[in-house]
């Protein structure tokens, strides 16, 4: 394997291409201060991050199971996402209830996420 952006980490290298292969145009919504996903309103739009996403349970976070009901996606670029997001997806509102960094290497990380 050769070395690229994400150097010499084979998964990252895997999950980099599934999200490119597989993934699809999901929403991150991102929680502040003023807004909580949790609550059921609408995001305003500096709320709302338009992000390619692609469902993977095989990357599972360390440590952290997931739930029956749960599912674990990939994104990758900024901003990172964290504990308390929500996150549109597959017609579906998912919040975020943990988040590993696959590969930490390059701009565009790939953070593995955890939602239920």
């Amino acid at each position: 394997m050769r070395k690229g952006r994400f150097g010499n980490n084979p998964s990252a290298v895997t999950a980099a291409r599934h999200l490119r292969e597989f993934g699809f145009t999901g929403w991150h919504l991102r929680r502040t201060g003023r807004y909580d996903p949790a609550a059921d309103t609408l995001a305003a739009p500096e709320n709302r991050v338009e992000r390619q996403v692609v469902e993977a349970l095989q990357y599972l976070v360390q440590n952290r199971p997931v739930r029956e009901d749960g599912a674990v996606f990939l994104m990758s670029g900024e901003p990172r996402p964290r504990v308390g997001d929500g996150l549109v997806a597959l017609t579906r509102h998912w919040l975020v209830d943990a988040v590993d960094v696959m590969d930490a290497g390059g701009d565009n990380k790939i953070y593995v996420v955890v939602c239920v």
